[in-house]
């Protein structure tokens, strides 16, 4: 038999809206660009906590969607004139301009890094002198990389 009710289940990778801007100025001793990038979202699934099994019977996979990213990057050079055919340029690079906290994933039950829905009996069974039972639940992997400055030299001839 066939299922009565069809529904759209997006996948993972379903990314609705994309937006890259770049400028830039150069001459032929100096230039910058800059470049913006926002991404929405992609689908995760949500799991609110299932205090009974019918809580759970009418969720789909990938039901809400992450937050969406945005990041500006910088890169710059400045060139200096040396002996006859040699130039020095001087090189800056750096990604991730405004350090922003772009999550990568996120936790089913909150939608959200670093944020999870904690049971009276896990707070019951943590035992830690150090540290306290949300600590376990703060995963630098689930924001993108900080903010990177890389600075270099070149030698055109």
């Amino acid at each position: 038999s066939r299922d009565p009710i069809r529904r759209y289940i997006p996948m993972s990778w379903d990314q609705r809206h994309t937006l890259n801007v770049t400028a830039g100025y150069s001459t032929s001793k100096y230039g910058a660009t800059m470049t913006g990038y926002y991404n929405s979202g992609t689908p995760y699934t949500y799991t609110p906590l299932g205090y009974s099994e019918l809580s759970l019977i009418n969720l789909y996979e990938n039901n809400d969607i992450k937050p969406g990213t945005f990041n500006l990057d910088l890169k710059g050079y400045w060139q200096i004139a040396l002996i006859k055919n040699y130039d020095l340029r001087l090189v800056l690079n750096i990604y991730n301009l405004l350090d922003a906290l772009n999550a990568r994933w996120v936790y089913g039950d909150t939608g959200k890094p670093y944020e999870k829905i904690v049971s009276d009996i896990e707070k019951n069974n943590y035992k830690s002198d150090y540290t306290d039972v949300y600590d376990q639940y703060k995963n630098p992997s689930a924001y993108a990389a900080p903010r990177m400055i890389k600075c270099g030299l070149q030698l055109h001839f």
